[in-house]
């Protein structure tokens, strides 16, 4: 009789919790819950199991298993990046949890359950003084027949001091977090909120700093020919300066005060790394060497050509490959030039910069996706400090990060900074950065139109652009700090390129 007592309870009565030794580690009843709000969900708003839901290596287990029916699921390992707000589902195990704050934001509602629990081990710590005292202490004995009884842990508890033995607050356990995104749950009555007020509108953090400045000068037309998509500028040694206008598949030069000198280029038609030399398929980044040579991130045939200043092709470099070959591009973008003249170029769609002779030979690489430290998505813009740290526009993680130099001439990860921008994915809107003074930084916001200057610590100083000027600038991509301090952009919705002279302090 006591052995059928013992085998119903465990499977009837105390299978699915973590308080039967005959049951080690599984998942707890709150994953059953989690599917069937899952299936409910999807089912309302699709009418079947096609709902877009993503989770990590944590909840793999079991949810890879309980899923296996969605048509839209993502596992999306350790890799969390910005691009899982995509997803209105996202579940994460514990080890996650604080990774995924910068993802989520205030856009989803977030419910924590328990995702795995095992018996309790107290067992790991007795000794004969525990098992003297549990033989001759009687209120200890009878907690412990109370638990192999019954499995019923409360006057071991309370005999313990614990308060980790009941099912809601069970240890050892590991926990998972289940978000949904606000805009999800409005569409169902019975798992949103309750109304609510009217939101808040976020305070502009950059309110404080934000200045009235119209450009000194506009550049709309070279030689004639208006610009399409100017993207990345370049200054030179004697001032002038270089464009990437990008859709016109072409480098133009003009002097110091924006008078046309000469361009160069025309479209290859194709998206290869084999297009004939001095032909683009929409260059973004352009950078000037010591040497005088112009350098171009050639995006969409994966390479970079180097060029005399008159447009004499010199070399190129680079192939398209995703993975296994180190110098091999994906839509390459942003480009700058250090004091030794190492080329520095944002391999855009592998998350990575990656460091060149002036000749083209590799020399290291840094960066990998992600939201840690020394990880970035989506980086285009980029510059290099005097004292050879790197500065990069690490936009969908809508931030600026710095590495330093090693010795060995490999880089480490310093310190990134948040930017209240760059919220937009499109491909249009990808933004530079410029070092000016003291090492004071400039991003461009291309979808805000804005330019925001912080110091190079990441303090915020001062904002112009936006919608509160005659000039109303669109999507403003490069920018550079010519010798005498004014800050010259491209604006590739007016296609113009503006010159501003800050004022005095």
């Amino acid at each position: 009789m006591l052995t059928f007592r013992t085998a119903w309870r465990a499977a009837f009565i105390e299978y699915n919790n973590a308080k039967e030794f005959l049951v080690y580690a599984h998942s707890s009843e709150d994953m059953k819950n989690v599917y069937n709000q899952l299936v409910s969900i999807s089912k309302r708003v699709s009418g079947d199991l096609s709902l877009k839901i993503a989770y990590d290596d944590n909840v793999r287990y079991p949810m890879q298993w309980y899923t296996r029916h969605f048509t839209n699921r993502y596992d999306f390992d350790k890799q969390i990046t910005k691009t899982l707000r995509d997803y209105p589902i996202i579940m994460v195990g514990q080890e996650n949890f604080d990774k995924i704050g910068p993802v989520v934001g205030n856009n989803y509602y977030m419910y924590t359950y328990k995702r795995m629990w095992w018996p309790t081990e107290d067992y790991r710590q007795w000794n004969w003084p525990n098992i003297r005292n549990a033989i001759t202490n009687p209120a200890m004995r009878s907690a412990l027949w109370q638990i192999w009884l019954n499995r019923d842990y409360t006057e071991y508890a309370a005999l313990s001091g614990r308060s980790d033995l009941n099912l809601a607050t069970w240890e050892p356990s590991n926990s998972m977090r289940l978000y949904i995104r606000k805009d999800l749950t409005a569409q169902l009555w019975e798992f949103g909120a309750a109304p609510q007020a009217a939101e808040v509108v976020k305070e502009d953090p950059y309110k404080a700093g934000t200045i009235s400045l119209e450009p000194v000068k506009v550049v709309a037309n070279l030689n004639d020919k208006p610009f399409n998509a100017p993207r990345g500028l370049a200054v030179a040694a004697d001032g002038s300066f270089f464009v990437a206008d990008s859709r016109n598949n072409q480098i133009v030069h003009f002097d110091k005060d924006g008078n046309f000198l000469n361009s160069w280029g025309s479209p290859s038609g194709t998206m290869d790394i084999n297009s004939p030399d001095g032909t683009f398929n929409e260059p973004w980044g352009v950078a000037v060497g010591a040497d005088g040579r112009v350098y171009v991130t050639d995006t969409w045939n994966h390479r970079i050509q180097v060029f005399n200043p008159d447009g004499s092709f010199v070399t190129k470099w680079g192939s398209f490959t995703v993975n296994g070959q180190v110098d091999g591009f994906w839509g390459p973008r942003g480009i700058a030039i250090d004091q030794a003249n190492r080329v520095y170029v944002t391999d855009t769609g592998k998350q990575r910069v990656v460091v060149f002779d002036s000749n083209g030979n590799y020399l290291t690489q840094f960066g990998s996706r992600g939201l840690d430290l020394g990880q970035l998505d989506e980086p285009v813009g980029l510059a290099i400090a005097s004292d050879g740290r790197v500065f990069i526009a690490d936009a969908w993680n809508n931030r600026v990060a710095t590495f330093k130099p090693n010795a060995d001439g490999s880089f480490m990860a310093e310190k990134t900074w948040d930017v209240d921008a760059w919220s937009s994915q499109s491909l249009e809107d990808k933004p530079f950065l410029a070092l000016g003074a003291n090492d004071d930084v400039y991003v461009t916001d291309p979808a805000g139109g804005r330019v925001l200057h912080f110091d190079k610590d990441g303090n915020f100083i001062q904002l112009w652009g936006g919608f509160d000027n005659t000039y109303l600038m669109g999507i403003i991509n490069g920018i550079v700090i010519s010798e005498d301090g004014h800050i010259w952009v491209t604006d590739a919705t007016n296609n113009a390129v503006l010159e501003f002279a800050l004022p005095k302090k």
